[in-house]
């Protein structure tokens, strides 16, 4: 039998009034001289934690509700309306009026308008119906992405309208003052709007 060293016995003897009349199992008792003889007694500890939570599943993949899929949904459909909308309307102001240039915008307006409609009033319908669904965490997430998203293209629209303006102060651009007064406007309230009804759903559902 190998000898302790002074530690290790004093290690020992501090633990001897916790595993006094022998109230606990002999294999406790084993573990707790093995972690000594190593010199360490986390190691039992860690091996009771390793025991404790090796049977508990570990989430690989989070999925959305599935009211979830319906706001991911509805929120693709709204991206895509207001881009075609946006798009429509300043290919019109800039004098881009052929078929080739409205074609396309006008057709995501017209596949996506509808089903945003639908999906809007069917999940108003059931956030009436059930209050809890104001909350639900998928869509709060999509609500502030469109919040994020819509920040940003105001704010980069703002920009761009300002950088413009300094070129043509600087006489190095053409620009059209009034088309581009409209662009910006056109954008402001598409963008705007949406992000001002989420913002103001956002902070009445938290109110």
């Amino acid at each position: 039998m190998e000898n302790n060293s002074p530690e290790q016995d004093t290690a020992a003897a501090g633990l001897a009034p916790i595993y006094s009349n022998n109230s606990v199992p002999d294999s406790y008792q084993n573990l707790g001289a093995s972690a000594v003889n190593h010199g360490t007694v986390s190691t039992a500890n860690a091996s009771f934690a390793e025991a404790a939570y090796s049977d508990r599943p570990v989430p690989v993949v989070k999925v959305l509700s599935v009211r979830g899929v319906e706001y991911l949904f509805m929120s693709i459909f709204l991206w895509l309306t207001a881009g075609s909308f946006v798009g429509l309307i300043l290919s019109l102001i800039n004098g881009q009026t052929g078929f080739s240039s409205l074609a396309f915008p006008l057709s995501v307006l017209v596949v996506s308008l509808p089903g945003l409609a639908v999906l809007f009033l069917r999940l108003k319908a059931a956030e009436l119906a059930d209050p809890a669904l104001r909350l639900e965490a998928s869509k709060r997430r999509l609500t502030q992405i469109t919040q994020l998203l819509a920040f940003l293209t105001c704010l980069i629209n703002v920009i761009t309208f300002v950088y413009l303006v300094l070129q043509k102060i600087g006489g190095e651009g053409k620009l059209e003052v009034v088309k581009a007064i409209l662009n910006m406007m056109v954008i402001l309230v598409v963008a705007g709007g949406i992000l001002v009804y989420y913002w103001y759903d956002e902070h009445k559902r938290r109110g």
